[in-house]
């Protein structure tokens, strides 16, 4: 795998999720246009860039409903 795009599977996988992290901030933190960086990163994971964070998002979300010390009340304002 190109070591570019496993230093961004790194960052997604330490942060426990993507957060804020768009596909032309992740090109520009390797040097590559957003362009070239979703065509590589396809090319490598075999998934679009938002098919894999959205997958990440809901394995995370999955994740902390099992989690049954933690509340899904959301609070009002």
């Amino acid at each position: 795998m190109d070591p570019r795009i496993r230093l961004i599977l790194t960052v997604i996988d330490e942060q426990k999720g993507p957060g804020q992290l768009p596909s032309i901030e992740a090109g520009r933190l390797l040097g590559l246009s957003g362009a070239y960086f979703l065509r590589l990163f396809h090319k490598e994971v075999k998934k679009t860039f938002r098919i894999y964070l959205r997958e990440i998002r809901m394995a995370r979300a999955a994740e902390l409903l099992k989690d049954h010390t933690l509340s899904i009340k959301v609070d009002s304002l």
